[in-house]
């Protein structure tokens, strides 16, 4: 199948478009703008799918988009007013990003893959950004990139309204941005990193970047601590997870990222929450 039917545009009650595993796609149909109703699409395992329709136009009511393994995706839709949330993994072809940025309703964005070589994360090119984050994100989650180092001070110095950070299986990132992580930031994940482990251990080199951070936990299902200020004394606590559901991550983080990544963190942001009450200490 290399397109969509071409009526689908006159569904105008369609709200949610999943495409999975069709290896001849090569793009969408035009006139999806048309589709009122259109809040969610996800473009799943479709290697030969490379470009959407009408220069990128969508319509207006569409809040998310997910697009995993499209290895031969270059360029991303540059009209998306209202998009809340974009998760783009294994798409190790995309190198040119909207010019006049991401819309400034995006809030939650979820970026990686393995063939991906940058450096930093955003990447940079002779001091300027492959990637410009808006500022509004509140949830930014890095998935798989092998050959980070760094994460770029230049790329997280205007998240003013971050709040949750995920890094997973980056094997090669031993630093958090040079200037420090933005002082809004309230929960840090971080999973499969080994040598970012190490240097985030107290009294080790990025120690002093997560210290006043308020949440932090590093190994999901291995330990957790909590911190929290309160008449300027930090008051510490460690608790011990065994959930075995998490080691299945690494297997399906590209099929299901974009479902199972929000029903686990809300999982676990319950359960936390529940063992703090319990000895009386929330986790906020």
């Amino acid at each position: 199948m290399e397109s969509i039917a071409n009526n689908l545009p006159n569904n105008a009650s369609l709200e949610y478009l999943h495409i999975e595993s069709c290896a001849e796609l090569k793009s969408l149909p035009v006139g999806l703008h048309k589709l009122c109703h259109l809040n969610k699409i996800e473009i799943w395992s479709c290697p030969s799918f490379v470009s959407f329709p009408d220069g990128g136009l969508f319509p207006t009511s569409l809040r998310e988009l997910s697009i995993h393994g499209c290895e031969k995706l270059e360029a991303w839709p540059n009209c998306m007013p209202n998009l809340n949330s974009l998760h783009i993994v294994n798409c190790p072809s995309v190198i040119y990003f909207p010019e006049e940025g991401y819309p400034t309703s995006l809030t939650s964005l979820s970026f990686g893959g393995e063939n991906i070589y940058w450096q930093s994360f955003p990447d940079e090119q002779d001091g300027k950004l492959t990637m410009t984050l808006p500022s509004s994100l509140t949830q930014l989650s890095i998935w798989s990139i092998p050959n980070i180092v760094i994460l770029s001070s230049l790329g997280f110095q205007n998240l003013s309204a971050l709040e949750q950070l995920y890094i997973r299986y980056c094997p090669k990132l031993a630093s958090l941005p040079e200037k420090g992580l933005p002082p809004s930031l309230l929960q840090l994940y971080i999973n499969e990193c080994p040598l970012l482990k190490q240097h985030c251990k107290k009294g080790g080199r990025e120690w002093s970047k997560i210290a006043n951070v308020p949440c932090v936990e590093i190994d999901r299902g291995l330990s957790m601590s909590w911190r929290r200020s309160s008449n300027k004394k930090i008051v510490k606590q460690r608790a011990i997870f065994t959930h075995n559901s998490y080691s299945f991550l690494p297997v399906l983080q590209q099929r299901l990222a974009s479902e199972l990544l929000n029903v686990l963190l809300e999982f676990q942001n319950m359960e936390v929450i529940s063992k703090c009450a319990e000895n009386g200490r929330m986790p906020f």
